[in-house]
């Protein structure tokens, strides 16, 4: 009996001394739960975002071509042909080639097709308030109307006179006396000579060449470059 009470008191003592290292054990976990609870967390370090790029400056707007605003001189062309025996093949050569040369200028606009006498081109330029009237008179030389031509001749020299009237006044402003032959060039690379129905290839300038010559003329008289009233031969 009393080796069974004191094995009791032996188990007694041993169950109380690991019932406190339980409860111990479980208070030591428990605290160092709530103090891991506890801990603050220390806030993440975020690295600022790269910076954007740079858009590379846009290159700068070409500027549009100036725009010419100075008034274009009015131009009105007519003719007039003397001669049964001109070429009309010739004088509208003459004619269109003086009118592209003056619109090409940039410094004319330009109306031309007309067939006015010289009393005509004059009362219309004094009737006119701002167009001037350049009037292209074709003749044949003196020494073929001497010799009584009739029809196209092979040797014959055509000459056109050319007039430029001012608005308001009808006074002539420029004139002179340009001389070609009867033959025209192609427009080919070559400008081979091509003669006219009855003309022949000559050292003389074309009919195109003599209508650019006398719009040049009027261009430098409209711009205060004339040196009188030239007689040009070709």
């Amino acid at each position: 009996m009393i080796a069974s009470a004191s094995s009791r008191a032996r188990n007694r003592v041993a169950f109380v001394r690991a019932a406190g290292a339980i409860v111990l054990l479980a208070a030591w976990f428990c605290g160092a739960a709530a103090a891991q609870s506890g801990r603050k967390i220390p806030p993440r370090r975020t690295e600022p975002p790269p910076p954007a790029a740079t858009p590379a400056p846009a290159p700068p707007a070409e500027a549009p071509p100036p725009v010419d605003t100075a008034p274009k001189t009015r131009i009105s062309v007519a003719k007039w042909i003397s001669s049964i025996n001109i070429p009309s093949s010739a004088v509208a050569d003459v004619v269109a080639s003086c009118v592209q040369t003056l619109e090409n200028s940039g410094r004319c606009s330009v109306t031309s097709g007309k067939d006015l006498s010289r009393k005509e081109v004059t009362d219309a330029a004094k009737e006119s308030t701002e167009t001037y009237f350049l009037w292209l008179q074709f003749s044949l030389d003196s020494a073929d109307e001497d010799r009584g031509i009739v029809g196209p001749n092979s040797n014959t020299t055509l000459i056109a006179t050319y007039y430029l009237y001012t608005p308001g006044t009808g006074k002539i402003q420029t004139q002179g006396r340009l001389y070609f032959s009867l033959y025209r060039t192609t427009y080919g690379s070559n400008r081979t000579p091509v003669p006219y129905p009855g003309g022949n290839r000559s050292t003389a300038y074309t009919p195109v060449e003599a209508g650019e010559k006398a719009a040049q003329y009027v261009l430098d008289s409209l711009a205060g470059r004339s040196s009188g009233t030239p007689t040009v031969h070709f």
